[in-house]
């Protein structure tokens, strides 16, 4: 016996014995059915996509309602389907207000189908065809057979995300339907009284427009008088709306069913027909005419404003405050000259004014409730690309001044900025020294017969006393301040707003204060953050004296125009925020390293690229143009530079700079206000009000680790802002991040936890699946993989500040990784900043040039961070950017300072390069042959680190530093090479975006515990491993003793390897670098020793113990006269 699976509960057998007769759905059956969502109008009904799919939704929801006898309820689908419905006939209602809003188009079904069938394209054709057969089939269930036309509402205001936007439509069931679209954008640009169509406050018939509530039931008087069959009657044709127009009378006010019993044909006069532009042709539904709201004012003045805004259901009259001599109606008889209006009405409470002369209550508007009593003029030119100019055609000329907008902020809750735009204009009327502006703006009212007139304020504002006197005119008072916003868009869409405005005064004698508005809604900043001021609020001046007084406004909601507070003088500043649309996904890799950071990104999987800000992105706007002789450097160090990509780029160095006195422990810091990323860090000094820290990576002090956090969320707001700039989805945007193979599981852990905290809290995603965690040894692999196909035996060598990694792949598996703390630093901070060769042997060449070109800001850094003893790394890595730095490239001077090319042809120095290197090979072939490996097809480098290679040889040269790479691996291996030899892979432009590219093209989380089982680690003695859980405290004289003889056994062959390869004629070096032979076996013991002397004995060992004694060879050798000796003759 079969048994009979129903969606439905209406009763029946559930069994069938043999070929039992079945029957179709019924409506009984059909509205049995369960619905999963309960009707929640969380998510929006699913059907198929089609008009004649959404008529019966809208049909079913009328009948919802009705059935569930609740009008108010906010809950379900259906109350919002209907509700949305009733949207669509008010727009139509009041579409005589709103043509610049909405167009009609008509789809006429004859022709249109005619049009299909007859077009000669089978696909059209077929479509045609289809309409057909449904129109047929359903012409009486949906009065397809009467159906005429379709008359389609398209949005075309403000926010519209194409030039095509159907929000609606006539429907031959119900009237009116809606389209399934999000129409959000909508809602913000049209409203019936307080009520936003579309949103998701649901509005019952009962509750709209009383002329709206009249409109419905005097359409269905009209049908039933105009149709003489019953058959044809309203309540047939649309039986579900009617039964609704029937549950709405019983909510109905008294006085309003009293009107409603009376509207008859005759009544429906008042209202106008809807033609449709451009054709001759008339709304209608189902041969019946729709109408729409006349746009006669029921009021008895020509006075009253035109905006939706009312007091107590009473909308404002406009009064003129000068002569107005057009015949309009105040409120019995024209207006009358002699009538005086004040500026100002001493009653705040519009409800409560008396319209001067006529002595009635009633709300009414002055020049006083619209434009403010003193203009501020900013001492420079505005931008007027990014910020509105009030008219003002000489704001931006690069030698004048420019103003603020003197519109009280409650003008807003009259009037869009569009409306300011198109009736709001300043002009200059300066007499010699004397600042004088004049201010126009015009009102618009509505007259009786629903013509926009304006009633025009003019008011003059004057440097000087003179004229002041009139309470008509203004005073212009001048400040010297500079504005800058951050981001410069504008968010929609529920998005987590995160604003930060600049205010810098170098007069620093003013109290500033921001507001942010959005319509009519004035919101308060979320906190103002001095970061010059210390705990007591005293201003840290700038070195060398003068004032300087930057504080930061932070505000976390969208908003369209700020009031800017002066001493207690408001004026509005309204930006011109531009951004693109659509909805990108966007994926960063974030490569945070000891001495530098990069970010790479890519774009609906697209080309890989580093982070930039272009022009069109800049998401930093001044809005005072020339601002202050040295106005940039404080923005560019306390926020971030215009552009990305150019003079200031990634990779930048890791470094945060953090406002003097912030205690890590208990402050919650705010990113971009207290801290920033100062990509200026090696330009020029930073302002004494700030601090910087470095070795963000490695430390781990809780205060450290607060830093990171900070230092992670400067770069996630950058990211995010790329994101909301280009129109991307936030929610889809992943996020790889980097960590090397000697970091503990716990400190991954750690950073992790950061990333997907700060992810949660800008993104909105999900962390779980939009977050990667990659191991930094292994994805430089994958970007040789892709471009050089490199997929037999190589070895990928990641060289940064602080450590080394290195993967061993075999036939394109990657089988063992390693990591150790040797690096690029372990050269350059051989000795104190103070001693260090590779400053002190070229400081005063730098000094020379540079003083020279009038630049001695970057030698005051240097000497400031020597004074400060920063690492010697820190300086080397200032010296090597200058290459970079955008006034020496506008001055042409870079062969001058390349630091590079100095160290190049350095023969001294350089034998610690080649030291670093040969060590660093002779490491990993110890480790290959340790595993039983065959020697490399392929070396790969990436990192800041490998550019030290370019100091050993030129890119040209390249065979040279592979045939060296080979002797040292036949050295350890005791074999001659094969035959395929060896390529050495090195992005010589930027190194250290191999590992973000790499990332980005396989974006798979790689787990610790997996790395963990491929680590290796050679003990340091010969080319034995470390075993398995071999522990420091086991790190005894033997141990110890057999990395002094393997210290000597490289040695040995570090000098063998310059008889067979000369290093003098290979590589420069100088000829009596053998003489330094004494340094590679002083100590050797006791920098072991020195070594894990700060290492827990209970933590297995994990990085090898070879590297401790080179490290102090290098150092040894760095510390030696020789190394400052001039050039060999």
């Amino acid at each position: 016996m079969a048994h009979v699976f129903r969606l439905y509960t209406a009763g029946g057998n559930d069994n069938i014995e043999g070929w039992n007769d079945s029957n179709g759905y019924g409506t009984k059956a059909i509205s049995s059915i369960s619905d999963p969502e309960g009707g929640s109008c969380k998510r929006e009904i699913t059907s198929i996509p089609s008009p004649f799919a959404r008529i019966d939704l809208m049909k079913n929801a009328f009948r919802q309602v009705v059935e569930s006898k609740d009008l108010d309820n906010k809950e379900t689908i259906y109350h919002k389907l209907v509700s949305d419905c009733l949207d669509v006939a008010e727009i139509f209602f009041n579409i005589e207000k709103l043509r610049d809003k909405f167009d009609i188009i008509t789809w006429n079904k004859e022709s249109s189908l005619k049009q299909l069938l007859e077009g000669g394209n089978p696909a059209h054709k077929q479509l045609g065809e289809t309409l057909v057969m449904y129109l047929n089939q359903d012409a009486k269930a949906y009065n397809f057979d009467l159906l005429k036309n379709i008359y389609l509402l398209n949005y075309k205001g403000p926010d519209a995300p194409s030039q095509l936007n159907i929000v609606g439509a006539t429907s031959p069931v119900t009237l009116f339907f809606t389209s399934a679209n999000n129409l959000n954008y909508v809602s913000d640009h049209v409203r019936f009284g307080n009520d936003k169509p579309f949103d998701s406050d649901f509005q019952p018939l009962y509750k709209r427009d009383p002329n709206f509530i009249l409109y419905w039931f005097g359409l269905k008087n009209y049908w039933n008088q105009l149709q003489k069959s019953t058959e044809r009657s309203f309540s047939d044709l649309f039986k579900e709306v009617d039964e609704y127009l029937d549950l709405t009378y019983r909510h109905l006010p008294q006085e309003l069913k009293d009107r409603v019993n009376v509207m008859t044909e005759a009544q429906m006069v008042k209202y106008k027909s809807i033609p449709i532009v451009n054709r001759d042709d008339l709304v209608e539904v189902l041969g019946c005419e729709l109408k729409c709201l006349d746009v006669d004012s029921p009021f008895c003045s020509d006075f009253v404003i035109d905006s939706d805004f009312s007091v107590d259901g009473k909308k404002p009259l406009v009064l003129p405050v000068d002569i107005f001599r057009k015949p309009l109606i105040y409120t019995q008889d024209p207006w009358d000259d002699k009538i005086v209006v004040p500026v100002h009405d001493k009653n705040k409470d519009l409800s409560k004014r008396k319209l001067p002369v006529d002595g009635r209550t009633y709300p009414y508007l002055t020049m006083g409730d619209f434009l403010e009593d003193v203009i501020i003029c900013n001492t420079y030119p505005l931008n007027e690309t990014c910020f509105y100019n009030g008219g003002d055609k000489l704001c931006s000329q690069s030698d004048g001044y420019s103003y603020l907008l003197p519109i009280k902020k409650e003008y807003f809750k009259y009037f869009t900025i569009d409306d300011l735009k198109k009736h709001f204009r300043i002009e200059r009327r300066d007499v010699s020294n004397d600042k004088t502006v004049k201010v126009t703006l015009e009102i618009p009212i509505k007259e009786q017969n629903g013509q926009v007139n304006y009633v025009t304020y003019e008011r003059f504002y004057y440097e000087t006393n003179s004229g002041v006197s009139d309470e008509k005119n203004g005073r212009v008072i001048v400040k010297d301040f500079g504005l800058y916003l951050f981001p410069f868009l504008k968010v929609k869409n529920n998005v987590k707003a995160d604003y930060r405005v600049n205010v810098m005064d170098f007069a620093g004698d003013d109290n500033y204060d921001l507001h942010f508005g959005d319509g009519k809604d004035v919101f308060e900043k979320k906190c103002c953050l001095g970061r010059n001021r210390t705990e007591d609020g005293e201003m840290i001046k700038p070195t060398g004296g003068g004032v300087f007084d930057p504080q930061t406004f932070v505000f976390d909601k969208a908003f369209s125009y700020i009031v800017f507070d002066v001493e207690g003088v408001e004026n509005i500043i309204i930006p011109e925020f531009h951004g693109k649309t659509g909805a990108q996904s966007f994926e960063f890799a974030v490569d945070f390293g000891t001495s530098n950071t990069h970010i790479e990104c890519r774009k609906d999987g697209g080309k890989i690229e580093p982070f930039t800000i272009s022009e069109d992105e800049r998401m930093i706007q001044p809005m005072s143009l020339n601002y202050g002789k040295d106005s940039d450097n404080p923005v560019q160090a306390d926020f971030l530079p215009n552009v990305i990509g150019k003079s200031f780029k990634f990779p930048t160095r890791t470094v945060l700079s953090e406002k003097i006195g912030i205690d890590w422990l208990v402050d919650t810091v705010t990113p971009m206000a207290e801290t920033n990323l100062p990509f200026v860090f090696e330009t020029f000094p930073l302002p004494p009000y700030n601090k910087s820290s470095v070795d963000l990576k490695w430390a781990n002090e809780q205060e450290s680790r607060n830093r990171i956090c900070s230092y992670f969320e400067n770069l996630i707001i950058l990211m995010r802002n790329k994101v909301l700039m280009n129109g991307g989805d936030l929610s889809a945007t992943k996020l790889a991040w980097f960590y090397p193979a000697s970091m503990s599981s716990k400190r991954v852990k750690e950073i992790e936890d950061i990333w997907i905290e700060l992810y949660a809290l800008y993104f909105g995603g999900d962390p779980e699946t939009q977050i990667v965690t990659m191991s930094e040894s292994i994805v430089p692999y994958y970007y040789y993989k892709k471009n050089n196909k490199a997929t037999t035996n190589v070895v990928s060598v990641d060289i940064g500040g602080g450590t080394s990694d290195i993967l061993l792949v075999k036939d394109g598996i990657p089988l063992y990784l390693s990591s150790c703390r040797f690096a690029a630093n372990s050269i350059f901070d051989c000795q104190p900043s103070r001693s260090n060769p590779f400053i002190s042997k070229y400081i005063d060449t730098f000094r020379k040039i540079l003083d020279a070109q009038t630049n001695g800001e970057v030698m005051s850094l240097v000497d400031s961070w020597m004074e400060e003893d920063r690492p010697a790394s820190d300086i080397v890595m200032l010296l090597f950017s200058l290459v970079r730095n955008k006034d020496i490239v506008e001055r042409g001077i870079i062969s001058k300072v390349n630091y590079s090319s100095m160290l190049f042809s350095d023969s001294k120095l350089k034998i610690l390069f080649l030291l670093f290197y040969t060590a660093l090979i002779y490491h990993i072939a110890k480790i290959m042959k340790g595993k039983l490996l065959d020697c490399p097809r392929h070396l790969a480098f990436s990192g800041t680190g490998s550019k030290i290679l370019q100091i050993l040889v030129s890119v040209r040269e390249k065979g040279v530093l592979e045939e060296y790479t080979k002797l040292i691996f036949e050295k350890v291996y005791g074999e001659k090479y094969d035959e395929n030899g060896l390529d050495i892979l090195i992005n010589t432009s930027n190194p250290k975006e191999v590992t973000c590219k790499g990332g980005l093209l396989e974006m798979k989380t790689m787990s610790v515990a997996k790395m963990d089982e491929m680590k290796v680690c050679l003990l340091g003695t010969k080319d034995i491993l470390v075993p398995s859980s071999f522990k420091y405290a086991d790190v005894d004289s033997n141990v110890i003793n057999g990395v002094v003889n393997e210290i000597n056994a490289f040695t040995d062959l570090f000098y063998e390897l310059n008889k067979e390869f000369s290093f003098n004629k290979r590589f420069g070096v100088t000829k009596d670098w053998e003489s330094l032979r004494p340094y590679f076996s002083r100590d050797i013991a006791k920098s072991v020793k020195d070594g894990i002397s700060g290492k827990d004995g209970k933590d297995e060992v994990e990085e090898t113990l070879f590297f401790y004694p080179i490290r102090e060879i290098l150092c040894a050798i760095g510390g030696s006269e020789k190394m400052l000796e001039p050039e060999d003759e």
